[in-house]
């Protein structure tokens, strides 16, 4: 069965810290914790790792989106790069779980896509 989350953001204007992504990604982060508890024996908390680069990004104001890969496994979770890597060892059966999460800037609008990969 496939699992997408799609939502867009727009921008706001905060008292204090001046015009920023107005993102509420509660549900996006919220099935990446679920796969994590679900999959990873030991060391679930790397998606925080890979999520707070994610919200790093995001803070800066030439971001035009990307494409960020997590990997659930049962030693922790692995970033795009790591993912790569095993598909080239063909190693990708460590997998339990992989997610996608595409995201795109246009104008003053962000949108998320959070989708199931293939571990095949």
């Amino acid at each position: 069965m496939k699992f997408e989350i799609k939502n867009t953001y727009s921008t706001t204007t905060g008292r204090w810290d001046g015009e920023r992504w107005n993102i509420n990604y509660s549900t996006e982060l919220s099935k990446l914790i679920k796969e994590a508890g679900t999959y990873c024996r030991y060391y679930a908390s790397d998606l925080f790792i890979s999520w707070s680069i994610i919200c790093e990004e995001l803070r800066n104001d030439e971001y035009e989106g990307g494409v960020y890969v997590f990997g659930f496994r049962d030693m922790g979770v692995d970033h795009k790069e790591f993912v790569e890597i095993r598909a080239r060892q063909k190693a990708l059966e460590i997998y339990k779980s992989l997610w996608v999460l595409e995201i795109s800037v246009v104008d003053d609008q962000i949108k998320m896509i959070l989708g199931e990969g293939s571990v095949e």
